[in-house]
C-alpha cells in the first residue's frame, strides 16, 4: 500500500475484522493519541483479545501506517501522538 490509498475506517467496531481496521476505528474515536492510549481504547472495545497481542498489534499498525505516510504523527515530549491527519 502507498500513501495515495485512502484509509477505510469501519463505521462500527463489529465491522472491524483486522487489527488494522480495529486500530483505525479506535484512533478515529479518539481523534488522536499515543500508541498506549490507542491500545487502552482497543482493549476497552475488545476485552477478549489478550493485552500483549493488542499492544504489539497497535504499535506495528501505527508504525507501518505512519511510515507509509497514511496517518500523521507529531512528537510531544519524546512521545509520538498519532492522528488520521497527514
Amino acid at each position: 500500500m502507498n500513501s495515495q490509498q485512502s484509509i477505510a475506517i469501519p463505521s462500527d467496531f463489529k465491522e472491524a475484522k483486522t487489527i488494522q481496521e480495529r486500530v483505525l476505528f479506535a484512533l478515529a474515536r479518539l481523534g488522536e493519541g499515543t500508541a498506549d492510549k490507542i491500545s487502552r481504547e482497543l482493549e476497552a472495545l475488545a476485552p477478549e483479545i489478550p493485552d500483549k497481542e493488542v499492544i504489539a498489534g497497535v504499535h506495528k499498525v501505527l508504525t507501518d501506517l505512519h511510515t507509509q505516510g497514511r496517518i500523521g504523527a507529531s512528537e510531544k515530549e519524546g512521545t509520538l501522538i498519532f492522528s488520521l491527519n497527514k
